[in-house]
């Protein structure tokens, strides 16, 4: 477990720290020049069962705030220290505010001094601090008189941080997804750069390999100091210092995470709940702007609100922060705001969406999924579930909240979710929705076989879209490649259709497609002749062979690329999958019409043709003469979605 101290300048935190672990945190020859802590100090407190208690010492000061809240955001518990002889004074109450901000529940009060006082006024020391704290998350932690210098309450202090300890040890849980919050850089001769911070996450062991967030650049782990011992892997609810390899102490800083490839998603736009401080104001305009502690780490940030129109004081509220750049953060991490001079403390929250949007973000199905989010973590995916589009792709969901493979098996199996799989991703669904998606599904193509049983069936975007219930594209293909795989549904080309559906032609057109199919052959497929030319080919009229095509593209059987000319589908799905090649083989990821032409062996004319019909499709995109093709889209014409 990790303990931060807090309190204002000179109440005795270092002292008190060294008094517990023998230990003065004050590194820096200027904060033993001056007698004050200035940034942060780390202390350990040997255990008896071979376990360690951390502390982060920080600065009391209030033109140090900054370093105080990069040591606080990674604590376990707080030790808020109170001089009996001062009382309560400024940095008092803005640390204590910053740890009801972050969420910080476990804790004691250290009243320092008290061989200063006599017993009448340490007990109005205690009754004062009591009605301090009466509306914060720390109400009800043990609040101990002591002295460093007699040795008065030392003893009940420690006891009771061993018990706030082993309470913290009994709920903490590994997850398998790893972040380390960087709180210091440095490089030693011999040994190289060492990152330190406190383990949020996960585990790290000898040899891991990691990204560094936001940069996303790969690091390996050479060494492991784990609460000032060498070590072979650290977890969760530690402090470590670790030795990185292959990379500049300067191209680490203050603020960079150490995460599991899965967590890194630097961001610079996130959703929020937020609480604000009362002010002299009632209210501040969109954009305000402020400094984002987050972390250890704090960044200029604009607030943007999202259920008024302006931001409220002293009210809880959503709202989304913008930053230049992006960082690295993750939903649930504890925040705090300063004001822009950085002179104030004025609010905090948490982070409910990582992948926030900037488009949309008032509407109220938006601000519905925001309340979801707030429930917490995994406890609000069975309320997303619920609500439009029903389904959460749940590599994102794990990734943004730390959820490994186990904690999210447990959940799964908990809630009986279902998770289904497409080419855009993994999802989960409540078996409630999908058996009702699935009904609605199954119907709304009976209903279109009979009111157009010459037709192969219905596109995907358009079944999609027909649902009374909407999902989106990637999230409709999952659930499809579902019932494909039960028979409720077949795929023919790009149209979608229940299984015993055979689309049928009039006795006359199937004599006339039998008559031309041959023009349609093999050594054709690329470029068959049109409409005008079979007509004048077989000596028939335009309108009848236009009838008869357009009866084959309802069926299935072909595609109209361009006015009156047609390939079959096959043709396309041959043709799709030739453009996916050439892009492949392209080391820029871009083809020309020249290189896919002579991929296929046809005319540029006719090759152009095609492309453009790609690209109304939105199979391609375009740039100058430049094309690629859409990832999402790529199944949009094979056999399977």
């Amino acid at each position: 477990m990790i303990i931060g101290t807090a309190g204002h300048i000179d109440h005795g935190k270092t002292s008190l720290v060294k008094a517990l672990t023998g230990t003065d945190a004050d590194r820096l020859l200027e904060e033993k020049q001056r007698g004050i802590t200035i940034d942060l100090g780390f202390a350990y407190w040997p255990q008896d069962d071979g376990t360690s208690i951390g502390f982060v010492d920080v600065p009391g000061h209030e033109g140090y705030i900054h370093n105080m809240l990069a040591g606080i955001s990674s604590v376990d518990a707080m030790m808020l220290v109170i001089a009996v002889n001062d009382g309560i004074k400024p940095q008092t109450v803005e640390h204590a505010q910053i740890a009801d901000l972050l969420g910080i529940k476990h804790g004691v009060v250290a009243l320092t001094k008290c061989d200063l006082a006599d017993e009448t006024t340490i007990q109005e020391r205690i009754q004062e601090i009591r009605a301090f704290l009466s509306q914060s998350r720390l109400k009800h932690c043990a609040i101990i008189p002591l002295s460093t210098k007699t040795g008065l309450g030392l003893e009940q202090l420690k006891n009771e941080l061993r018990t706030i300890s082993d309470g913290f040890s009994k709920t903490v849980t590994v997850a398998s997804l790893t972040t380390l919050s960087v709180d210091r850089s440095f490089s030693l001769e011999g040994v190289g750069t060492v990152v330190t911070g406190g383990v949020r996450g996960g585990n790290i062991r000898l040899d891991d390999k990691l990204l560094l967030s936001p940069s996303g650049r790969e690091i390996r782990v050479r060494g492991i100091h784990a609460q000032n011992k060498k070590a072979i892997s650290v977890k969760a609810g530690e402090r470590a210092a670790i030795n990185l390899a292959s990379i500049n102490r300067n191209d680490v800083k203050r603020g960079d995470r150490l995460v599991s490839a899965h967590l890194h998603f630097p961001t610079s736009r996130f959703d929020c709940s937020i609480s604000l401080l009362k002010g002299d104001r009632k209210t501040l305009p969109v954009w305000t702007p402020v400094h984002f502690h987050c972390g250890t780490g704090h960044w200029p940030a604009r607030l943007v609100p999202l259920q008024h129109d302006k931001l409220i004081l002293g009210q809880s509220q959503l709202v989304q922060i913008v930053l230049d750049a992006p960082i690295a953060v993750q939903a649930g991490d504890h925040f705090v705001l300063r004001d822009a001079s950085a002179s104030r403390t004025m609010g905090g929250g948490i982070i409910l969406d990582r992948r926030a949007p900037n488009r949309n973000r008032r509407k109220p199905e938006r601000l519905k999924t925001l309340a979801a989010l707030a429930t917490g973590g995994p406890r609000a995916l069975p309320v997303l579930l619920a609500l439009p589009p029903y389904a959460v792709d749940i590599t994102n969901f794990c990734a943004d909240h730390g959820i490994g493979v186990m904690a999210l098996d447990d959940l799964v199996n908990k809630e009986s979710l279902i998770i289904l799989k497409s080419d855009g991703g993994h999802f989960v669904f409540a078996p409630a929705i999908v058996l009702l998606l699935s009904r609605q599904i199954i119907e709304t193509l009976r209903k279109h076989h009979e009111r157009n049983p010459d037709q192969a069936g219905m596109t995907a975007d358009r079944l999609r879209l027909a649902l009374p219930h909407r999902l989106g594209p990637a999230e409709f293909s999952a659930l499809i490649h579902h019932l494909e795989r039960r028979n409720d549904v077949a795929a023919t080309g790009a149209w979608l259709r229940l299984p015993d559906h055979v689309p049928r032609l009039s006795k006359e057109h199937e004599m006339l497609w039998e008559k031309i199919r041959a023009r349609f052959s093999e050594e054709n497929r690329f470029k068959p002749p049109k409409v005008g030319e079979l007509a004048a080919e077989f000596n028939l009229r335009p309108e009848t062979i236009r009838g008869l095509m357009k009866r084959l593209a309802r069926r299935g059987d072909v595609q109209e690329i361009v006015d009156d000319h047609y390939l079959q589908t096959a043709t396309i799905a041959e043709l799709s999958a030739l453009a996916i090649s050439t892009e492949t083989a392209s080391a820029e990821g871009w083809f020309d019409a020249a290189t896919y032409r002579d991929k296929i062996g046809i005319g540029r004319k006719m090759a152009i043709l095609i492309l453009e019909f790609f690209d109304l499709k939105g199979f391609t995109i375009r740039k100058g003469d430049l094309r690629k093709t859409d990832p999402r889209k790529r199944t949009l014409f094979q056999t399977k979605l």
